[in-house]
């Protein structure tokens, strides 16, 4: 998902992903984003006056200046329409609406025979700084589901789908 900006009320300018290809700025700028202390500035807030310089704390390396320079072009060419909200976009349909039936294809990519399978497709699809999330929530599933099979088998006892995650 990403964030096509309107007035950059609800977006924050370091986290969320509202860069041009749909990246954030703590992506696009990983250094100079380590030293970043506040974190949770609006977009709107940051460009005003490039408040967003005053978020960087400490002296930055030859690396972090670069990064400096590399926001600070990007940042520069940012135009906000104050009339319109901020607004999602969901990359996995053309309409860039959310559809349950594409969080389905991205849980079980087609064409996948096990469970490694799906889980090395589907985990490409998920943006580096969230696949650790992405595998944590897979080994939590995997484990519930593995847990409710052996009380199933061994206990004869069986908890509704709700009660199960």
């Amino acid at each position: 998902m990403y964030i096509q900006l309107g007035n950059g009320l609800q977006t924050r300018f370091w986290t969320d992903n509202w860069l041009r290809g749909g990246r954030s700025v703590q992506d696009n700028v990983p250094v100079l984003f380590s030293f970043v202390r506040d974190s949770g500035i609006s977009v709107v807030m940051a460009i005003s006056n490039n408040k967003w310089v005053r978020d960087i704390k400490g002296g930055l390396s030859s690396q972090g200046l670069a990064q400096y320079l590399k926001l600070w072009d990007l940042v520069a060419g940012i135009n906000l329409t104050m009339e319109l909200p901020d607004k999602a976009i969901w990359r996995l349909t053309p309409t860039g609406t959310f559809s349950v039936s594409s969080a389905y294809h991205l849980f079980f990519v087609a064409n996948t025979r096990n469970t490694e399978d799906w889980w090395i497709t589907a985990r490409k699809l998920a943006p580096k700084n969230l696949r650790s999330d992405f595998d944590t929530i897979t080994i939590l599933v995997h484990w519930r589901i593995w847990k409710e099979r052996n009380s199933r088998i061994f206990h004869q006892e069986a908890k509704p789908i709700g009660q199960s995650f």
